[in-house]
């Protein structure tokens, strides 16, 4: 990706670590787009994933 901020290799290194470690995660690559992402109408996918993953992980009521 284009993210001068987090470098893809360390993005690998770190998902190489939580698969190690049997850890659920969930990562979205957006390719040739910076860390804040706004590029070619990237945001509105990362607000329907971030809402996808609360009505699914966040029901009413709480615990």
């Amino acid at each position: 990706t284009a993210d001068d901020n987090v470098h893809y290799q360390n993005a690998e290194m770190l998902i190489n670590e939580l698969i190690k470690h049997k850890k659920v995660f969930y990562f979205m690559a957006y390719p040739n787009r910076s860390h804040g992402i706004r590029e070619d109408n990237a945001y509105p996918h990362v607000a329907m994933m971030f809402t996808d993953f609360l009505r699914k992980n966040c029901l009413p009521g709480g615990k």
